[in-house]
């Protein structure tokens, strides 16, 4: 399969990390469902591909909800083109770099007192 094809390149390149990226269409689901849909989607890619060998410290699921369909088009086959993962490859340092700002967008914001 593809997956196990890009876990195989990703187990000989180990200077080679990936950013997962979950996408959605624009089904019946609002905003919020549709973003767990697409982290979701994006996690299963992330653990199949420790499930083949690569290290998870080099994987990073994300969702993209759906701000970036590949289809437009009221025809539900069409639509479905829409969900989808994208693996992404990256460097091992450029992905400690998203890990570090993905952890400060999810970190509570504090509130000023003044």
């Amino acid at each position: 399969t593809v997956l196990q094809a890009q876990a195989r390149f990703m187990v000989i390149r180990r200077d080679i990390s990936a950013l997962v990226e979950g996408h959605a269409d624009d089904g019946k689901a609002g905003k919020d469902e549709q973003v767990l849909l697409s982290q979701a989607r994006a996690e299963a890619v992330r653990d199949r591909l420790v499930a083949e060998g690569v290290g998870p410290e080099r994987l990073i699921a994300v969702a993209r909800g759906r701000d970036a369909p590949v289809s437009a088009c009221p025809d539900p086959a069409c639509a479905a083109q829409n969900r989808r993962a994208i693996t992404v490859l990256v460097s091992t340092s450029v992905l400690q770099t998203l890990k570090s700002a993905h952890a400060t967008d999810n970190e509570p914001k504090s509130r000023s007192t003044q």
